[in-house]
């Protein structure tokens, strides 16, 4: 026994000469050299120690040597995957090794991650901005390459949902037409037999083909936006609102058959607004020939909030989160949860347009606001104490002993009410 300890710590040497000549000091002058050479004794004892190999991993992306921090990291990864402060850093390291899918890969962990922790919502602002962007990237390229697109690339059971256009002149009630459509996109997704396509997607395609609220829908444009969504069906229509009445005209377009039911109308006081979307969803799902199970049916006819000036609040946040203005979405979203606190959604939202504010963007975004809440950088900046030090202050536990998980690697609870996931994992945004 005493010989085979002898043999590893041999067969470590060379791993200890190397991280002597490594690079250990930040930009800013911080020195990591004690802390790495502490963290690579105890991984001497104990070579899969997660904690030891993420805070390993974490000294190597500070100091710029991704390739390093990446394999230190995925080990960790692999062994404490619920862990936020691993999540985060694992993905940003991948994010500076440009392998984006890899990096979706782990940010979409976020889902998985304690509500409390602080790294949650910048992990969350991460996954997506890099959906974003590939959605844009995909949405271009499709459109380059439209003359070769054909009928056969359309899915009859794949349905988009398009805003509904405002006919109205009072511009506060210009973005009701996103969150009755986003409703409807929910709503259809509770549907097994239908692949419903996320609203990200439509609204890029929108914003790249120019057509802004100008979107009409017609049985001209229904085909060519099925065909670039490769969507069988397309649901779109008209709303207006006058002396607190809302009239809305929707159809689904059968973009595989080129047929279109009639517009199926609906007209109340806006306080039944939610009642009058049921039943247009009802009215599409029948003309697609489809049966409800009870499950599905019970689903379909939850409402997020029965105040509709909080919902009316929360599409102008839907409108500025579009408009890519996150401050501005955050703070309509928190204005409708105050109005009816029992608006779920409305607080889930504002939460993920927080985070977009802190971290989304660019990935120098996403670093400073890390900084800011990562207790071992600060103090390591401030000189204090070690990070190895702080990390074992945090586990209760001695050097070469297992690692614990902390408060940041519990369970999320059950948060209710929610939209569609975005790509490459199908959250509304």
């Amino acid at each position: 026994m005493q010989w085979c300890n002898s043999k590893k710590i041999f067969l470590l040497l060379p791993l200890f000469l190397f991280v002597s000549c490594a690079t250990t000091r930040f930009s800013d002058g911080t020195d990591y050299s004690d802390d790495l050479r502490n963290l690579q004794r105890q991984l001497s004892f104990r070579p899969d120690d997660p904690g030891a190999l993420r805070d390993i991993g974490v000294i190597y992306f500070q100091t710029k040597q991704y390739p390093l921090a990446k394999g230190h990291l995925a080990r960790a990864y692999e062994q404490i995957a619920d862990d936020p402060r691993t999540v985060f850093y694992y993905g940003m390291t991948l994010e500076y090794l440009a392998d984006i899918e890899s990096a979706l890969g782990v940010y979409i962990k976020y889902t998985d991650l304690s509500p409390s922790s602080q790294f949650r919502r910048l992990i969350e602002a991460r996954f997506r901005t890099l959906t974003r962007q590939l959605v844009q990237q995909e949405v271009r390229a499709i459109l380059a390459a439209e003359q070769r697109l054909n009928a056969d690339s359309l899915s009859p059971t794949a349905v988009a949902v398009f805003s509904l256009k405002y006919q109205g002149t009072d511009p506060k009630y210009e973005a009701l037409g996103k969150g009755v459509s986003e409703m409807i996109l929910v709503d259809l997704a509770q549907v097994k037999r239908l692949t419903v396509l996320e609203r990200i997607r439509v609204e890029e395609l929108v914003n790249e083909l120019k057509m802004g609220q100008s979107v009409h829908i017609d049985k001209a444009t229904a085909p060519r936006l099925g065909k670039l969504l490769s969507a069988g069906r397309v649901v779109a229509g008209t709303f207006n609102v006058y002396t607190w009445n809302l009239r809305m005209d929707v159809t689904t377009w059968d973009v595989v058959n080129k047929k279109s039911p009639d517009f199926k109308t609906e007209s109340d006081g806006l306080d039944n607004l939610f009642k009058m979307e049921k039943r247009l969803v009802f009215g599409i799902i029948e003309d697609l020939g489809i049966t409800l199970t009870p499950e599905e049916q019970q689903a379909i006819t939850r409402v997020p909030t029965r105040n509709a000036i909080a919902f009316i609040t929360y599409c102008l946040g839907l409108k500025s989160e579009d408009a890519l203005d996150f401050q501005a979405a955050s703070k309509h979203y928190r204005q409708a949860a105050a109005l009816d606190p029992e608006f779920a959604l409305a607080s889930i939202k504002a939460a993920s347009a927080e985070g977009m504010v802190l971290a989304g963007g660019a990935k120098e975004n996403a670093l400073n606001a890390a900084e800011a809440i990562d207790p071992q950088l600060k103090l390591k900046k401030k000189g204090r104490v070690s990070l190895l030090t702080q990390r074992l202050i945090h586990s209760g536990a001695g050097v070469g002993s297992g690692f614990q998980p902390g408060q940041d690697d519990r369970k999320p609870a059950q948060e209710g009410f929610s939209i569609l996931p975005e790509p490459p994992r199908p959250p509304g945004q």
